[in-house]
């Protein structure tokens, strides 16, 4: 969905090249990914429901001023950057915390048992 909008937003209203729509993108792209590596060390002592609920709520707040703020004049920097960095920020706390709380709620197979003789 969001790549729609990234085409309709940038491309279409605001007459972005496809280069500089996908590089405007990418600081939002890139805190995912640095958001996503320390929530993955840090839940080992949080509980990951509060991090994927913030991060959720990121992602919400994220839509809601993309939807509440979005003008046929470009904002590239008033308004996409923050909106990107704010939805990456979420997604690498959603994404993580969603995945390892499904990893930590399995538990582990048995040791196998030393052959008798």
């Amino acid at each position: 969905m969001q790549a729609d909008i990234e085409h309709v937003a940038l491309v279409d209203v605001w007459h972005y090249s496809r280069i500089a729509a996908g590089l405007s993108m990418s600081p939002g792209a890139m805190l995912s990914a640095i958001v996503a590596g320390v929530v993955g060390r840090t839940l080992s002592r949080r509980n990951p429901r509060i991090v994927v609920s913030l991060g959720a709520l990121a992602v919400v707040a994220a839509a809601l001023w993309l939807a509440l703020a979005l003008s046929p004049h470009p904002q590239l920097w008033t308004m996409w950057l923050p909106v990107g960095l704010l939805a990456g920020l979420g997604m690498g706390a959603v994404s993580t915390g969603v995945s390892s709380a499904a990893a930590l709620s399995v538990e582990p197979p048995p040791k196998p048992q030393p052959a008798q003789r």
